[in-house]
């Protein structure tokens, strides 16, 4: 029985790092063609003298710093389920020594 949970959550950790892999080349691919199309507006804007341009661009380039973060997040969080499971069964302890602590309370009451 513990062997068949230890090999789900072996599978739980394969597939969420291959979710995570697949959404940052999806991050990836779309923060390269953002930074493409910034380039792009920024160069027409200091031809034609557009500060609208300028101001679109600088706005491209924060979405694009926003997509990095995502990237980051994606890339630097740990995959670790069994601390997960420690919280949860940490939490029903400190639920169930509430309620035996309230219940005394009661009692005295």
């Amino acid at each position: 029985m513990e062997e068949n949970n230890k090999i789900s959550v072996e599978n739980r950790i394969n597939e969420l790092r291959n979710i995570r892999a697949k959404n940052v080349r999806k991050l990836t691919k779309l923060l390269s063609n953002m930074v493409k199309i910034e380039w792009e507006i920024v160069s027409s804007a200091q031809k034609m003298d557009d500060n609208i341009s300028r101001i679109s661009a600088e706005s491209l380039a924060n979405a694009s710093n926003a997509i990095q973060g995502a990237i980051s997040h994606l890339i630097s969080t740990k995959t670790d389920i069994k601390q997960n499971d420690k919280i949860k069964k940490n939490t029903t302890t400190d639920i169930s020594s509430l309620k035996s602590t309230l219940k005394r309370s009661k009692l005295m009451s």
